[in-house]
């Protein structure tokens, strides 16, 4: 049976429009495998959507005086907005609000409270003097007691160690919004019985030894053998999906809980046949930030464990590290971001797309810098890659009435071309974006040399000119998945449609060539680094 492919990118908070840091995390490179395997022929979906629910909404909207479902929308729409312009398509883009998925969080929600995976406890929480309430989690700050970072989150993973922090952790915790100091108020919740899943979650974990990046199999095996405890999975706020139990329905379910859901809910909201996507055939593969490693290798399939053992746990968690811009972590309030949409609306989507590839994340923090934005750009895309195309399209347009026929190839010339395509291939199924364009790059030099050893100036030899051909498409079927708007333009100008992750030689009568990839002026790139100035 062909094994089916599920797809996911994590579900962003919509308190505000998503910055480069989120791009290279976790949309570009779902996007790009999503394209790669619908070149495969691959029955495959990629979903995610807007978590409306988040806390951090709900701060936003309190700032803004606004209701927290108003600032959900709002951002919701914007960042619609943003990831169709950087060309991220999904199948399905969905939200927490879909009565679909609130349906489906309290349906498991009762499913693992009538299984004994949840129960009902005592704990404290965080509570505002001055506010006179519960406060979530996040609204509380302080010191992590490990690393020293300030502002750490509660309820959260540190940015600088990636350790969970507790209210008990964190030093001299305050509240954001007043600023006071939180006491623990003791309130009655619903707990997520991990302890219970401890054994099946670490088995699972070990199955996943050699496929998940080493950073991420660390973290989570090195959490787990902290010993797994019960967490709370309910909370005293008005703004959520309400507990499904009589007496409690002025609870809600915590968002860490039922955001995870929203895979499962976008998948059946998709298709009738979303099953076959959760079922031991398919690969479940989710890319997001190394922020949200625990929730997906840890509670995620906890979650699935205890609801139904048929469903597939993720074949591959994709977590990647955080970006920076020009040396320094990015942050709103001290206006050091970089947002997506800024970078698509003055350069485009190919250029961008390009760059953040090159450079994703994958291992290390990634450092955006204008000037190696620039570089990057300019050196590989428009004048290694984007010349020799507009340089061989021309000359075959000027030379030979912009027709090209079946002729010979070098042998050597073929199997360089096959190699490049196997290479990729094998990078791309190991999500390894870096090597990807470096490969691609490196076919691009290959095709500039032959461009010069062959002398086609000189010779206008038909089958000097077949070979050059080849190598334009080769690059366009490579390029498709990283470049789609500029490899649309290349399609129309060649008169093919590529459909097949497949070289075949090509031959056919050219449209007018167009420059693909114009050179960014270096005055333009300086005038973005003395801003950050």
């Amino acid at each position: 049976m062909e094994k089916t492919y599920l797809i996911t990118s994590a579900w962003p908070y919509v308190n505000g429009s998503p910055h480069i840091g989120h791009i290279a995390g976790a949309y570009l490179p779902a996007d790009i495998y999503k394209r790669y395997c619908n070149l495969k022929g691959r029955d495959s979906i990629y979903v995610s959507g807007s978590d409306m629910h988040g806390v951090p909404t709900i701060t936003t909207a309190e700032s803004m005086g606004k209701k927290p479902i108003e600032v959900a929308y709002y951002f919701d729409n914007v960042w619609r907005r943003v990831l169709s312009k950087f060309e991220i398509n999904f199948d399905l883009y969905s939200t927490t609000e879909e009565e679909n998925h609130k349906k489906m969080v309290q349906e498991i929600f009762l499913s693992l409270l009538s299984n004994g995976y949840i129960s009902l406890g005592k704990e404290t929480q965080p509570y505002c003097k001055n506010e006179k309430r519960f406060i979530p989690d996040r609204y509380v700050i302080g010191k992590c007691p490990r690393c020293g970072k300030e502002n750490v989150k509660v309820g959260e993973s540190c940015e600088e160690c990636n350790k969970l922090n507790s209210f008990e952790d964190v030093i001299d915790p305050k509240c954001k919004i007043c600023k006071s100091t939180p006491i623990l108020k003791e309130t009655e919740n619903f707990f997520l019985e991990l302890p219970k899943l401890e054994s099946e979650i670490k088995n699972y974990l070990k199955t996943r030894k050699t496929s998940f990046r080493k950073d991420v199999y660390d973290l989570s095996i090195g959490f787990i053998k902290e010993g797994l405890k019960r967490r709370s999975i309910t909370r005293d706020i008005e703004y959520g999906i309400p507990v499904p139990v009589k007496g409690y329905e002025h609870k809600v379910i915590y968002v860490w809980f039922e955001a995870l859901i929203g895979y499962l809910s976008a998948s059946e909201k998709l298709t009738k046949d979303w099953t076959k996507y959760w079922n031991s055939n398919s690969n479940i593969l989710m890319f997001l930030g190394k922020d949200n490693i625990i929730f997906h290798t840890i509670i995620l399939p906890a979650i699935l464990i205890a609801y139904n053992k048929n469903i597939n746990l993720p074949t591959n968690i994709i977590g990647n590290e955080y970006v920076l811009l020009e040396g320094r972590k990015m942050s709103k309030s001290d206006n050091h971001l970089l947002e997506a949409e800024y970078l698509i609306d003055n350069f485009g989507s190919d250029a961008s797309r390009f760059y953040i590839t090159y450079s994703m994340p994958e291992n290390k923090d990634f450092n955006f810098t204008w000037k190696e934005f620039g570089q990057t750009y300019n050196s590989g895309l428009s004048s290694n890659i984007g010349n020799y195309i507009h340089r061989t399209l021309t000359f075959l347009q000027n030379n030979f009435n912009g027709e090209i026929k079946e002729g010979e190839i070098d042998k050597e010339d073929i199997e360089y071309i096959k190699q490049a395509f196997k290479n990729v291939e094998g990078y791309l199924e190991n999500f390894e974006y870096q090597n990807t364009i470096k490969e691609i790059l490196k076919l691009s030099d290959r095709a500039n040399q032959r461009f010069n050893t062959l002398k086609i100036w000189e010779s206008k030899d038909k089958d000097s000119m077949y070979t050059l051909m080849q190598y334009v498409y080769a690059l366009c079927i490579l390029l498709k998945p990283i470049t789609p708007k500029a490899i649309e333009k290349l399609e129309e100008i060649l008169h093919v449609k590529v459909t097949k992750y497949e070289y075949i030689p090509y031959t056919g009568k050219i449209g007018t060539p167009q420059i693909l990839f114009p050179k960014i002026e270096d005055s333009r790139i300086q005038e973005e680094t003395d801003k950050v100035k």
